[in-house]
């Protein structure tokens, strides 16, 4: 069974289900994220989220059912909880991805549910239907535990028949899910259509605009952009600045505009603790983003216009300084080479 050791860490339709009075989680005693991390209640449901779904996971391959409340329980507590969102982004960014596909399954799991959750308090979603949305999103891939690891961790494109079998996938999810009747019915329906797209050039059933469930699409923009967003066995993760600009570029008529715009106020177009360049040439920290104003943050000015490190860093407000603006996202890794 998959170890959580192996993960390293570097630093609106409500169903029955939404209104049972569910048991807390039991928060497991081995924290996956350093102290440094700076939120212990983040740590300790991130730990409870990934140990659950790994349980799962090995009862799926294996033929067996799960817990579907403790399920409910653990997203129950994350809803509750007095986490904001951008504490569960910098937690989720420390982690190092490991290479089994198990492994980042689940840990893929968790990401699109927490951000799923983030998402439906943007706009403005019930607690039980945060609930319903964040079981959704915890087990929308579910029917992916089946596929060979040869398929999910492959380099390069799949051949015909690999892809074939890829897309049918969610059906594996839907019947999976409907074993447990109908108190999760709108999650097993999530389950199939979440890689359905309003334009109709998703799978498995090629189906468009408001025949996919709404928290389908939802879970299914979160989905395509955590999976940007972090790393794969057979890619490097992309810069948040990069995933956001290829889903308005690319994508944004797979997708509802609402719920793209949900997303970019929910995770804005730069994130905190990121890098950039400003158009004068200096590089420096986000260190602040401000709601009405999202692409004027503050930054922490770290490098001169000649990539030299700052001896003592000073902060400039985008806000207040009209002539400067960014001009480029930097990858953290590539400040090491500087």
């Amino acid at each position: 069974m998959l170890r959580f050791s192996d993960a390293k860490i570097v630093g609106p339709v409500q169903n029955d289900i939404a209104d049972t009075n569910a048991k807390s989680s039991h928060v497991g005693d081995k924290p996956i994220f350093c102290e440094a991390s700076g939120n212990q209640r983040a740590s300790e449901l991130y730990h409870a989220t990934t140990e659950y779904l790994a349980e799962s996971f090995e009862g799926v391959k294996e033929g067996q059912s799960f817990d579907i409340e403790r399920g409910f329980g653990i997203v129950s507590d994350i809803v509750d909880s007095t986490v904001t969102r951008d504490e569960w982004y910098e937690a989720i960014n420390q982690i190092s991805y490991p290479i089994q596909p198990d492994a980042f399954l689940v840990l893929h799991h968790a990401n699109v549910a927490i951000y799923s959750i983030c998402l439906s308090i943007t706009l403005r979603f019930t607690r039980d239907e945060q609930r319903a949305v964040g079981l959704a999103a915890l087990l929308h891939d579910i029917g992916k535990v089946c596929l060979s690891g040869d398929i999910l961790c492959k380099e390069g494109q799949l051949t015909n028949v690999e892809r074939e079998e890829l897309r049918q996938y969610p059906y594996k999810s839907f019947e999976i899910l409907s074993t447990f009747g109908k108190k999760i019915d709108v999650q097993a329906q999530c389950a199939l259509m979440v890689n359905e797209r309003i334009d109709g050039s998703g799978f498995p059933r090629g189906l468009a605009g408001d025949l996919i469930h709404c928290y389908a699409q939802m879970i299914g923009l979160v989905d395509v952009y955590e999976a940007m967003t972090s790393s794969r066995p057979y890619r490097q993760k992309w810069l948040h600045y990069d995933a956001i600009r290829e889903i308005l570029r690319k994508r944004k008529r797979a997708f509802h505009q609402s719920y793209i715009r949900a997303l970019l106020k929910t995770f804005s177009v730069f994130r905190l603790n990121t890098y950039v360049r400003l158009n004068s040439g200096v590089i420096g920290k986000i260190i602040e983003v401000r709601e009405e104003l999202p692409l004027r943050p503050k930054i922490q000015v770290m490098y001169d216009s000649e990539s030299l490190k700052l001896a003592v860093p000073y902060v400039v407000d985008l806000s207040t300084q009209p002539v400067l603006h960014i001009a480029a996202p930097v990858a953290e890794s590539d400040l090491n080479s500087i």
